[in-house]
């Protein structure tokens, strides 16, 4: 890690940066099979929703606080304990 560190220059670091926000917004032809599935389900029962509707979104949270805890709970959560 301290080797990436090294080797990784601040204008460097912000590319990437920029990269995953964008990556993170870009819905593929999967995300929009799995919506359009999702929304033929939801019709099936009688709801009327849009495809758009089935996407996943992906929000930062709303502090910092917040941030630290929802971080937090996952790293706990991957080690199999139960916040409290």
């Amino acid at each position: 890690m301290s080797l990436v560190k090294q080797l990784t220059t601040v204008s460097e670091f912000d590319n990437w940066q920029t990269y995953f926000t964008m990556r993170r917004n870009h819905r593929d032809k999967s995300d929009w099979y799995a919506a359009a599935t999702m929304q033929a389900i939801f019709a099936s029962q009688g709801a009327k929703t849009k495809i758009e509707d089935h996407l996943l979104k992906f929000e930062a949270p709303a502090s910092e606080a917040d941030k630290a805890t929802d971080s937090k709970s996952v790293w706990l959560s991957i080690f199999g304990i139960t916040p409290e």
